[in-house]
């Protein structure tokens, strides 16, 4: 995506451009019952089927898309929806209330990274309906807690999310295919911990720092011998 957008705006020729995705810390997201009891405390999340969304509550993010998918979730499945995030909730929780679903979503505001990884353990589905977004870091973040993902098919998003496979990708605005992604993983639990396997599997595999130094040292490294080349003439 960023590739694209390089040639587009600054005509920059694809060759001269390399694309080395970012690389995340391997992280756990193991943790007993007992834990996982403690942070369902902490925030109330008590029913069995849980949704997250992770990121800045701006409408950049989509998340009155999701609120209102979300309505359409609870139609079917009995479920809590877990926003987390800093951000003016105001706007959200007001439309969250006329939407009629306050009482099933739980907004934390920022969490500190351990409880953030204790969200994630607890959840079943990450949802991300972004209207505009880069790589989507929060994206990795959920495959690496094992989790299958909800997204919308925008910026470089679609690089990361293999539509069928490791997740849903639905088009921007898209309701009701947001809707139905999300309750497509909710009933089906087996679904839900295959795809979340494969997930942390790939997310650990493709977006780690060691592949990401690699992947720069393999680059730096044909430059320095295309200029040696060069210097020869």
């Amino acid at each position: 995506y960023t590739k694209k957008e390089l040639i587009l705006t600054y005509d920059v020729p694809g060759a001269k451009i390399a694309v080395i995705y970012n690389g995340m810390e391997q992280k756990n997201f193991d943790f007993n019952e007992e834990e996982k009891k403690e942070i369902r405390a902490k925030f109330g999340v008590h029913k069995k089927s849980t949704v997250i969304f992770v990121g800045r509550l701006e409408e950049r993010k989509g998340l009155s898309l999701l609120l209102q998918a979300f309505k359409q979730v609870l139609t079917q499945i009995d479920a809590h929806l877990v926003i987390v995030g800093s951000g003016d909730q105001k706007p959200y929780k007001q439309l969250a209330c006329s939407l009629g679903v306050m009482n099933r979503v739980i907004f934390t505001g920022h969490v500190d990274e351990l409880s953030l990884r204790k969200l994630y353990s607890i959840c079943d589905v990450f949802a991300l309906s972004s209207r505009l977004e880069g790589f989507g870091l929060t994206i990795i973040e959920a495959m690496s807690a094992g989790k299958p993902v909800v997204a919308t098919k925008v910026g470089g998003i679609p690089e990361i999310v293999n539509s069928g496979e490791n997740g849903i990708l639905v088009e921007v605005d898209d309701l009701d295919g947001l809707a139905n992604g999300i309750c497509t993983y909710l009933r089906d639990e087996k679904l839900a911990k295959n795809v979340g396997k494969r997930n942390a599997k790939y997310a650990r595999e493709r977006f780690c720092w060691e592949k990401c130094a690699k992947e720069m040292e393999r680059v730096y490294t044909q430059l320095i011998l295309e200029k040696n080349r060069d210097c020869e003439f």
